[in-house]
């Protein structure tokens, strides 16, 4: 990945961008251009003619005449560029917009290797931030300050000549004024680029202290638990780091504009102290006493202009070189020699040695992990917290690339197959997943068109059919108050059977189910275990859990220890083996029968 892009690398790569997706955008840059040349120049000319006329006295309806033609022309010229300028507006946004799209379109499509890492997520807010998020930002500026650049330099060159033919002094002082600006924004610039990967690591904080605030998922603790203190006092510090930089960057701001004050203070002095000694040494006469001091004075305007503009396209290069790193970094997908896979009638999984280790860590957290699972097969994937399960659970998903070894289907690495017909192939049920704001039926379809009679055998199968036919709505029912002041907040449990019912919907030959009655109690649980042999037919389950107890439907049980596969077998000569199963399922079976009684 390049460090970073020159300036002349983004303008050509951007408006690369502009030319394919809005040609017309660059047309509209030339126009604007003319169109704020003119106007200015008119702007000027119209005191001028003025002031000439009278010491000519001319006849007073000419000068009516004159100013009538001149103004009516400087507000043709100011309309039609208001207008212009107002319709090229919506298209940078659109243009911001897209760019937008991609960064969001890679974070969705990314590895949940990338995902997981604060890096990533840290790298995300500051592209989305400075690069698409609003219209200063740099996908939209860089147009917007690109063209102002543009306008201004035409026109001051126009001006610039125009008072050179009188005194290259004068257009000298003005040049030497607005460097002097310019290296005062440029430690403005280098200022705030130093902090934004700080600003960012404190903008990615104070988002998930406001986003908790607020959520409903977390409005219980925080009422019941004495957690206000601690967030206040988060948020109060984070805050107060914000404010730090902010207010070392404005002391910064404050002595550049000190600076620009006193450059523009000796410029004003120099340049029409010259012309009014024009006037007295008669070498000016009245008239262009008039046209040069309008001038000095929207030349000085446009210098300024143009200095800040230089400092904005700078800081918007910066910015777009975000959005470019981002793209360079996670938008191009590492290329892999896919197969064609052989899905066949009969499935299996293997893991093959693997291990993997979390960035960061030093000690892998699967180690060497060989298994194999078979369709019609019902493994059961158990062990204490912290023994590796979800992470198996991650790996077998493709949603985490082994650090060593392989992981196969029919034979073949799941590496080179298409991440997309592989997730295709996969029904889970997570500890962990989301309720949309939607209707029921579309939660459990995912989609917004589906078929009622395969959700109804989905919700039965899952044992939750008639909780939803006592729903007046039934499967048009909203789910959750997000979106919906009508919308039913499901239980616990009724959660993790729709999200049952939901990956049986999807019909995938991989059945993977983490911790599926977790909120259940142990009746209910037992219930729903009766029914996993009808659920799990012609399909191969991998079904996962620290209740040992709930493992005795299965076909075969892998005790996990610390990332590694310590035993192996039916439940029956687990516990006939009398080691680190069986005593894990004798402690656990006294609480597992008192919660039956």
């Amino acid at each position: 990945m390049k460090e970073g892009y020159t300036l002349k690398e983004n303008f050509f790569w951007y408006f690369k961008q502009v030319k394919q997706w809005f040609p017309i955008l660059m047309i509209k840059l030339f126009l604007g251009t003319l169109l704020f040349a003119a106007a200015s120049f008119l702007e000027i000319l119209l005191p001028t003619m003025l002031v000439k006329g009278m010491v000519q006295l001319i006849p007073l309806k000419e000068l009516l005449f004159q100013l009538i033609v001149i103004g009516g022309a400087i507000g043709l010229t100011r309309a039609l560029l208001s207008e212009l300028e107002n319709r090229t507006t919506a298209h940078q946004i659109t243009v911001r917009s897209t760019l937008g799209r991609k960064i969001t379109d890679t974070f969705l499509s990314m590895p949940y290797d990338f995902l997981i890492e604060s890096k990533t997520r840290r790298e995300y807010k500051k592209a989305t931030d400075n690069a698409t998020s609003t219209n200063q930002s740099g996908a939209e500026a860089f147009y917007t300050v690109c063209y102002q650049l543009i306008k201004n330099c035409v026109t001051i060159l126009i001006f610039g000549l125009t008072i050179s033919y009188f005194s290259p002094l004068l257009f000298l002082v003005v040049v030497l004024a607005s460097l002097a600006n310019y290296f005062g924004l440029k430690r403005v610039l280098k200022k705030r680029i130093q902090q934004k990967t700080a600003l960012a690591k404190l903008a990615m904080r104070r988002s998930y202290l406001e986003r908790i605030s607020y959520q409903i998922e977390a409005a219980k603790d925080l009422r019941l638990y004495p957690t206000g203190p601690w967030l206040e006092e988060e948020m109060t510090i984070t805050v107060e780091q914000i404010m730090l930089l902010k207010q070392s960057y404005s002391s910064t701001v404050f002595f550049t504009k000190l600076v620009k004050s006193v450059g523009l203070f000796f410029q004003t002095i120099i340049s029409y102290g010259y012309l009014v000694w024009g006037i007295f040494q008669q070498i000016l006469s009245l008239t262009e006493f008039t046209l040069y001091a309008s001038m000095i004075a929207r030349l000085n305007q446009l210098a300024e202009q143009l200095v800040n503009d230089v400092y904005l396209l700078q800081q918007a290069n910066s910015d777009l070189n975000d959005y470019r790193q981002w793209i360079d970094t996670y938008g191009k997908p590492t290329a892999k020699q896919l197969q064609e896979t052989d899905w066949g009638e009969e499935l299996t999984l293997s893991f093959e040695d693997v291990s993997y280790c979390y960035s960061g860590n030093t000690e892998p957290t699967i180690k060497n992990l060989s298994f194999t699972l078979q369709q019609g097969q019902k493994v059961a994937l158990v062990g204490a917290n912290g023994a590796g399960k979800t992470t198996i659970v991650n790996l077998l998903t493709g949603l985490l690339t082994p650090t060593t070894g392989r992981i196969l289907v029919n034979g073949q690495d799941i590496q080179t197959i298409d991440k997309e017909e592989y997730y295709a192939h996969i029904s889970p049920v997570f500890q962990e997943s989301i309720v949309l704001a939607t209707s029921l039926g579309q939660n459990i379809a995912l989609q917004e068109n589906y078929s009622e009679e395969r959700v109804w055998d989905a919700l039965k199968k899952a044992g939750i059919d008639q909780r939803i036919r006592q729903l007046d709505l039934g499967l048009e029912t909203e789910l959750t108050r997000y979106l919906y002041e009508d919308g039913i907040e499901l239980s616990g449990g009724e959660t993790q059977r729709l999200m049952l019912a939901r990956a049986l919907y999807k019909g995938a030959e991989i059945l993977v189910l983490d911790e599926p009655t977790a909120a259940l109690d142990a009746l209910a649980e037992e219930e729903m275990y009766k029914q996993y042999n009808e659920m799990t037919k012609e399909k191969a389950s991998l079904f996962i859990s620290h209740r040992l107890a709930s493992t005795r439907f299965c076909d075969e049980i892998l005790f996990i220890k610390e990332g590694r596969l310590v035993e192996q077998g039916t439940h029956r000569e687990l516990l006939q083996a009398g080691n680190a199963y069986a005593q894990m399922y004798e402690v656990q079976s006294h609480y597992y029968k008192e919660e039956q009684k």
